[in-house]
């Protein structure tokens, strides 16, 4: 389900971005590179003291993804510091915007599903997401034979939110 998102699904949804989630997003084919250039300029008007050639090589546009993550891992052996590229917040900052996007989407319930079932795989089966998955049996006691396909699928949509709830409240 690999889709590539930009930096602004993080501002969307107040979530901090820093250097590791830029990583973490271009490592994993999730962040177009645009928006790593525009972080760059941005960083570099934030902070215009901090003088690092690649960071300014980085501000261009560039479409070599490997080019860029070697930038990143320079960047970060001169100034480990303030360019730490592992963080392991990242992942759920990633699922969380990724998620959250799709349950605003205008998709049907049945669709969101569809969606949910690939992010649960493209993200390595995480525990948190396994409610909102449907050939994983519920966990909560709740028993689908004894319900609609519809009331099934609302009650997977009331675990999306609820993931949502609990992931939002751990980046806080």
């Amino acid at each position: 389900m690999i889709q590539i998102y930009t930096i602004e699904i993080f501002k969307k949804f107040d979530i901090q971005v820093k250097w590791s989630t830029i990583y973490w997003g271009i490592k994993n084919n999730l962040l177009d590179l645009k928006s790593v250039s525009d972080y760059a300029v941005n960083f570099i008007n934030n902070y215009p003291d901090i003088d690092i050639p690649e960071l300014l090589e980085l501000a261009w546009d560039n479409d070599d993804k490997s080019k860029t993550i070697e930038l990143l891992e320079t960047i970060a052996k001169k100034q480990p510091d303030i360019f730490r590229l592992l963080d392991p917040l990242d992942i759920k900052k990633w699922r969380y915007c990724i998620v959250k996007s799709l349950r605003e989407s205008e998709l049907s319930n049945s669709e969101i599903l569809d969606k949910v079932e690939l992010i649960y795989s493209d993200f390595g089966y995480p525990v948190e997401l396994a409610g909102a998955v449907r050939y994983m049996s519920p966990k909560d006691g709740y028993n689908p034979n004894d319900h609609t396909k519809e009331e099934n699928e609302q009650h997977m949509i009331c675990e999306i939110d609820k993931f949502l709830e609990v992931e939002r409240e751990s980046l806080s």
